[in-house]
């Protein structure tokens, strides 16, 4: 929903000068449209926000990243149910497997929901054999957990995240220890999110962003391992005050995946995955 928002949003400004609000957008005006002309969004195919999950590809197993259900699933390759040996030569449907052994040798980690339909669509999961896994924000201690065990059994992780300040310290945190959680096994982790150099190649739309904060944003970013001082000014250009609240606030710009078209989406993936 998000990406119609972000085409309606340039046509809207352009037309009338202001805009509604993004919320507004996604949660009411384009449900209205849909269902006002079903004739044209027949086949459209919008998603929306959802609770984190994660999706084998080649027909396997699909769950919600919680901590019960992510352990049942590395249980369920731990645990010998799942050695890779085939009982028969005949196979009904589905080769009997669940977890990493032989089904998937690496996943994408997106930082937002509603891509899966369009990660099916593409057949990419299946061209790279990927299973893909999402939980909104910082990743939880679940999906920290579901990481480590992956890497244990050779999963390279994809990391794809907008390039905002939120989205590189996630990219950061998917292979670093914290209070929480301490990996057991340092996670292969790769990030394929959008960075300074596609915002400029694809010429997407930024936005401005508020840091309700007087500590200087810039010293975290600076713990990301492989951030420039050229994308750190991007995100975060200055220090501002403000009079009614009497403290100091910080500016940047930020890009959000949504801002890509589809096709854009699916590119950007596919050159990194060939890439790396």
């Amino acid at each position: 929903a998000r990406q119609v928002m972000y085409q309606a949003r340039k046509l809207v400004m352009n037309t009338i000068g202001k805009w509604g609000g993004d919320s507004y957008f996604t949660q009411h005006l384009l449900v209205d449209y849909q269902r006002e002309h079903p004739k044209e969004c027949k086949n459209w195919h919008v998603r929306y926000d959802a609770r984190g999950h994660m999706l084998e590809p080649h027909g396997g197993k699909f769950f919600g990243i919680g901590t019960g259900e992510t352990r049942d699933y590395i249980d369920s390759w731990r645990d010998g149910s799942d050695d890779g040996e085939i009982e028969s030569l005949h196979i009904e449907s589905k080769f009997p497997s669940m977890g990493p052994n032989n089904r998937f040798q690496a996943g994408i980690y997106c930082e937002k929901e509603g891509f899966d339909e369009l990660l099916r669509r593409s057949g990419i999961m299946e061209r790279y054999d990927l299973a893909l896994f999402s939980s909104k924000g910082m990743p939880v201690t679940a999906a920290r957990e579901l990481i480590d065990e992956m890497s244990q059994v050779g999963v390279t992780i994809f990391a794809l995240h907008d390039f905002d300040t939120s989205g590189m310290r996630i990219c950061h945190w998917l292979s670093h220890d914290n209070d929480r959680y301490t990996f057991e096994v340092p996670p292969t982790v790769i990030d394929i999110g959008l960075r300074l150099a596609d915002v400029k190649r694809m010429k997407l739309e930024s936005e401005k962003v508020e840091y309700a904060q007087g500590k200087d944003p810039r010293e975290l970013l600076r713990d990301c391992d492989d951030i420039t001082e050229e994308e750190i000014a991007f995100l975060v250009s200055s220090k501002e005050w403000n009079e009614v609240t009497e403290k100091y606030f910080w500016t940047g710009r930020r890009v959000e995946l949504n801002a890509m078209t589809s096709r854009q989406f699916i590119q950007l993936i596919e050159r990194k995955l060939q890439e790396h």
